[in-house]
């Protein structure tokens, strides 16, 4: 018999569970990232995006694992984990990693969405389900909150909504490439986001995203990253066609891990561990921030913008784009474009340069 005490104790130890797992996301089944290797789930680990200005220094990580989805070598020092995400697999709605356009393996869930664009019967949007996501993670200090707040959080985002834009924008400069995560030379991020609607639900629309000097980090900075190419899960092709099929938990253990376990460390404000950036190196650094133009202000969600007509001398295209825009013309001018598969994509875009430019 559990005494009275007990249950008060198991009481208190449950909700302060709940609350400190109120914003990981509340899925029931797997996750891409693996808590277990920092210590299980912890308060206050993801970066939120805020409506209007942010201001956020990407740190970098020191890659560990044989497991690194870009094959990058141990060693070397990288700023996000880039995978191909299914998400909401199955009754328990997990998420894992697509074998197929990840690591070119077999997918049972891509596998079933082709052979059900062969049956005009399936509902067109049940197979967009199957397309995969393209995902990234960062490490992340949130430089809004006061110094002493301040501490490496994960951010994650869709690819296309942040990660190509970030890119644009920092091969954009005429002195080269800016090395954004550097912790020598890198730059702090500052950029706005708008909260949008699309069918497919709510999302942040990034912009204005623009590279500011700040001071150099030390090597001890890495110390306080999350291991990201260490955390997450591949799964076999059965644990996501059993996941997918309902068949037997999404949960079970048979796993290839990213990586060692990590000893489990308490939430610790970021020590500022940076040295100051020369007058000279400043000076030479200046040159190489830009701004967004406006002009991604221009774009807008599906349902908001009216398509344009097509002129009389353009070619229509036969192609029906999966997502209701215009094939060719609408390339990469909608969130939704996201969702398209590459070579349907680069077709599209192809259609673009041939016919609408």
């Amino acid at each position: 018999m559990i005494s009275r005490e007990e249950q008060k104790k198991a009481a208190r130890e449950r909700l302060q569970k709940n609350y400190d797992e109120k914003d990981s996301g509340n899925f029931s089944g797997q996750q891409i990232l693996d808590f277990t290797k920092i210590g299980g789930y912890k308060k206050n680990l993801f970066f939120k995006t805020k409506e209007g200005n942010n201001t956020i220094d990407i740190i970098p990580y020191i890659v560990t694992s044989e497991n690194h989805p870009q094959k990058l070598k141990k060693g070397i020092p990288d700023y996000i984990l880039d995978l191909w995400v299914h998400r909401r697999v199955g009754p328990s709605e997990g998420q894992y990693i697509c074998l197929q356009k990840t690591f070119g393996k077999a997918c049972p869930i891509c596998e079933e969405r082709e052979e059900s664009r062969k049956n005009p019967d399936v509902n067109e949007d049940e197979i967009k389900t199957m397309y995969p996501k393209r995902r990234c993670w960062y490490n992340v200090i949130n430089i809004n909150l006061p110094e002493k707040e301040q501490k490496v959080q994960i951010f994650e985002e869709s690819h296309f909504l942040f990660e190509k834009e970030l890119l644009e924008e920092a091969g954009s400069s005429k002195n080269g490439f800016i090395p954004f995560f550097d912790i020598d030379e890198g730059k702090t991020i500052e950029f706005r986001a708008a909260e949008e609607k699309s069918k497919m639900g709510k999302f942040m629309k990034y912009k204005k995203i623009s590279f500011v000097d700040r001071d150099a980090y030390t090597d001890e900075i890495y110390k306080d990253a999350y291991p990201l190419d260490s955390m997450y899960h591949i799964p076999t092709y059965e644990e996501v066609r059993n996941a997918f099929y309902g068949v037997t938990s999404d949960t079970e253990s048979n796993k290839e891990e990213g990586g060692p376990e990590l000893s489990a460390e308490e939430d610790k404000p970021v020590e500022r561990k940076r040295r100051k950036v020369s007058e000279e190196s400043k000076d030479s650094d200046e040159t190489q921030s830009s701004v967004r133009s406006d002009s991604s202000e221009e774009k807008v969600g599906r349902r908001q913008r009216k398509q344009p007509e097509v002129k009389p001398e353009e070619k229509k295209s036969t192609v029906k784009c999966p997502e209701g825009l215009t094939f060719g013309k609408d390339n990469d001018e909608d969130p939704l474009c996201g969702n398209c598969p590459n070579d349907l994509w680069e077709k599209c875009a192809d259609e673009r340069e041939l016919t609408y430019k």
